[in-house]
């Protein structure tokens, strides 16, 4: 899944700074905060990607090389004290910090692994400089991000997290007052902003217009890992393959190029040509119904009333694969070896 983000910099940055005066006023924010402190607050990271939980006054990089995240969990934080409960990397992944009412204890985070999806980001266009508002750099100049998530599952990954998590007011559910919508990607909306006070909470509620917006989407097809290293080294099985159990009717055709495998309207199982050309053919005109790849690894062609007029004699190979190749080829295989090839003549 791919989307372009366009994000308004300049906007961010404008109300970073007018929330912060709003808390610096509430006493829900150190009198030394700056807009930045408010924007960490917003994402749950610094600047430079250490999160907040574990440095909430400042950044504080760790080692060169060392995953930032390694230690990150928010089950002491209940009450989003540390890391708000609004924030942009809370609300799509609570780890091990969601609590579905007040109250009860957090969820296990493996109970959300399968909600977890992959994501990198391309970023696009100039870094925004309020110094060059008439240049390149300046306000009106398109930047943003170029966003890919990769999941098994879409539905259930990506589309529940922005519908249920990141765009939910109510998520965490249960709170009074809401917790509010993900203010980095999701819809105008309030949040409500969590500091301790005399051993409670005190809520203050801050509300920012939107920033990000999305100008074209993509969803998209990745093949496995393995089938990617296959493609990579020059290896990939890229034949059709038919299924143990597939029965193969008049007019059903597996194409793959350069040989096409079907059952003609007399009964005839064919491999053609990319003319039309008979390359091989079962010699069931006139008898034959369906064709059937059994799960003992024979191909069979069979009449109506169900008795055979064809095989290829290599039953008792539970494990082979009918292969239609691009190569022309159409082959029983068991691993490595060749039990059966249409081209090379029927066994019959």
């Amino acid at each position: 899944m791919v989307r372009r983000l366009a994000q308004d910099v300049p906007g961010w940055w404008e109300q970073a700074g007018q929330r912060l005066a709003e808390l610096k006023k509430a006493g829900a924010a150190p009198p030394d905060a700056t807009a930045t402190w408010v924007a960490a607050r917003l994402v749950g990271r610094w600047p430079g990607g250490t999160p907040i939980a574990g440095c909430p006054l400042a950044e504080e990089p760790g080692p060169i090389g060392a995953d930032p995240d390694a230690a990150l969990v928010y089950g002491k934080d209940p009450e989003g004290w540390h890391t708000p409960l609004f924030a942009h990397i809370r609300k799509g992944n609570p780890r091990d910090g969601l609590v579905l009412s007040p109250g009860r204890p957090p969820l296990a985070a493996s109970e959300l692994d399968g909600r977890r999806i992959i994501r990198r980001g391309i970023p696009f266009g100039p870094a925004y400089d309020p110094a060059q508002e008439g240049g390149e750099r300046g306000r009106d100049t398109p930047r943003g991000l170029l966003f890919i998530g990769y999941q098994a599952d879409l539905v259930q990954q990506f589309e529940f997290l922005a519908k249920r998590w990141i765009n939910e007011p109510d998520f965490p559910p249960g709170r009074n007052p809401r917790v509010g919508a993900d203010p980095v990607l999701g819809p105008d909306s309030p949040v409500t902003f969590e500091t301790e006070s005399d051993g409670g909470s005190r809520a203050t509620t801050l509300r920012f217009g939107r920033f990000v917006r999305t100008e074209g989407a993509l969803y998209a097809f990745t093949p496995s890992l393995p089938t990617l290293r296959a493609l990579s080294d020059g290896t990939l099985d890229d034949a059709v393959e038919v299924h143990p159990g597939t029965v193969l009717r008049v007019g059903d055709v597996l194409d793959a190029g350069a040989a096409r495998l079907t059952l003609g309207a007399d009964g005839n199982l064919v491999v053609l040509d990319p003319s039309g050309g008979h390359r091989w053919s079962s010699g069931t005109a006139g008898t034959g119904h369906d064709a059937l790849f059994g799960r003992d690894g024979e191909l069979t062609v069979r009449t109506e009333g169900g008795a055979t007029v064809w095989k290829s004699g290599t039953a008792g190979h539970p494990g082979a694969r009918l292969l239609v190749r691009p190569s022309g080829d159409v082959v029983i295989q068991d691993g490595d070896r060749v039990l059966w090839r249409a081209s090379g003549g029927d066994t019959g």
